[in-house]
């Protein structure tokens, strides 16, 4: 399963990671569930 990180959820994991619910914290965390973690090329261009 491929696991694709939201914009949202990548800002926010790097910025306010307590914005984050513990679901999606523990997605994050424990990748090894999945065969790829995948970021949008648009979510970096954003951060510029």
């Amino acid at each position: 399963m491929t696991y694709l990180l939201d914009t949202h959820t990548w800002i926010w994991w790097n910025i306010h990671p307590k914005m984050l619910s513990r679901k999606v914290k523990s997605a994050i965390k424990h990748t090894e569930k999945y065969e790829e973690v995948l970021l949008s090329i648009i979510s970096v261009g954003r951060m510029e």
